[in-house]
């Protein structure tokens, strides 16, 4: 589907100050316009669009010669900051320039829940916005196919309001994918310049490499990858993707070697993270003290969970097995079930 870019102008104010370097700050004047995107389209693409858009209000719009009058940023909402990373003073990341795909971050109107939308800000050098434009100025006939778009959007939102129960589950990740992604083989290839040098020939050759798990832990931590480099690479971003992480989880598909005794492991804490690459909280969650000494048969209503949020504790905890748990989870703590017989004699009772 189509995308609504709305372009908003800035203008570089450098008012003089006590300090040493001039404090810049972004200032919005005139009028926005908009025009549409997909997926299929690369930065450079964007870039073009917006730049032959934005040419009729250049005052030297005529001058074949002429040099760039504005620079192009992505912004929020308010077009006040960036909306492509997460530095509180950054003023907008500039737009690359290249063949990449586009992924861009998509924000929303305020109180509009729908149509989702991305929002560019062309900083204007000194001058070159042409003042006088727009004085028996039209609305553009983009303005109606983006007002048709948004209401094509709100029916199809609402047509599948019914299914999104049936839907919620088809979105979800098993943890037991992620597990499965962790152990996949992957290939080094010399042609991509990642192939693997033989320390006797010292010829480079293709390979495939694989993790594996050679014998089961008493106590197993998974660390669920939350944080990524985009497709672009300039910016990272935090991933929410929901987790469906199982009440128990058995290790044995993965194990590659010997496996002594029981390899059912069961859940006992989890670490939350919430917020954003430049600012967050983490909070605990957890089952009992220490190992849990029963298979947890129902944590979403076990009255022993409990959260743990600087000096709030929150018992019982509840909320286990909710979307929100789903998308914050991001240390996962499992205790084996039968503990291997050599801690069972260092530790005693305390893990039984």
């Amino acid at each position: 589907g189509r995308l609504p870019v709305y372009v908003m102008h800035r203008k570089v104010m450098t008012p003089a100050t006590p300090e040493a370097r001039p404090a810049e700050r972004r200032e919005i004047f005139g009028l926005p316009f908009i025009l549409t995107c997909t997926h299929h389209m690369s930065y450079q693409d964007l870039a073009e669009a917006i730049s032959q858009s934005a040419t009729r209000f250049d005052v030297e719009r005529t001058n074949p010669n002429r040099k760039p009058g504005f620079t192009i940023s992505i912004v929020n909402n308010s077009g006040t900051s960036c909306g492509a990373c997460d530095q509180r003073k950054c003023p907008g990341c500039s737009l690359p320039k290249t063949a990449t795909k586009l992924r861009l971050r998509s924000g929303t109107v305020p109180g509009d829940k729908v149509a989702q939308k991305v929002y560019i800000a062309l900083d204007w050098v000194s001058g070159r916005f042409d003042e006088g434009f727009g004085e028996n100025i039209t609305e553009d006939t983009s303005v109606s196919q983006v007002r048709l778009l948004e209401n094509a959007a709100r029916r199809s939102v609402q047509a599948r309001t019914s299914q999104d129960t049936e839907d919620r589950d088809s979105v979800f990740v098993p943890l037991t994918a992620c597990v499965d992604a962790y152990t996949a083989p992957e290939e080094l290839r010399k042609e991509e310049g990642n192939g693997i040098k033989c320390e006797k020939c010292k010829e480079e050759a293709s390979a495939v490499k694989r993790l594996s798990i050679w014998r089961e832990p008493d106590v197993l931590i998974v660390h669920i990858k939350r944080f990524h480099r985009r497709d672009d690479g300039y910016h990272y971003e935090k991933l929410d993707t929901p987790i469906d992480f199982a009440r128990s989880l058995d290790l044995r598909p993965w194990i590659t070697g010997p496996a002594f005794g029981s390899t059912i492991y069961d859940l006992y804490a989890i670490t939350l993270h919430s917020g954003g690459l430049s600012g967050g909280h983490y909070v605990a969650a957890c089952h009992g003290v220490g190992v849990p000494r029963v298979p947890i048969e129902d944590p979403a209503t076990s009255s022993v969970w409990a959260k743990y949020n600087d000096a709030q504790v929150v018992h019982p905890w509840l909320d286990c097995q909710t979307e929100e748990t789903a998308r914050q989870c991001y240390v996962l703590f499992f205790a084996k079930r039968r503990p291997s017989s050599s801690n069972l004699i260092t530790y005693g009772s305390s893990v039984t």
